[in-house]
């Protein structure tokens, strides 16, 4: 896996993830390694998930049968 496109839909319209606009990491609208590690470097965060193997990992393990579960919080 190279990238995750992200969109909502509401009422049977699909709309695009907006960029971000962040200091840094304006301009992005999915999760590549790039954006993640421009994100640490700009949050000054280690690196966990390029250390783990990133989206090549996370697409191997889904592969595998990985149930992808995601949950919201209110973080930076």
């Amino acid at each position: 896996m190279t990238e995750i496109k992200r969109f909502y839909v509401q009422n049977g319209k699909k709309l695009p993830f907006p960029n971000t606009n962040i200091s840094g990491l304006s301009g992005y609208n999915s999760i590549t390694n790039q954006n993640c590690a421009n994100q640490k470097r700009v949050f000054g965060e280690p690196p966990t998930f390029q250390n783990n193997g990133g989206l090549k990992a996370m697409g191997e393990s889904l592969k595998r049968g990985m149930v992808l579960v995601l949950s919201l919080w209110d973080d930076h």
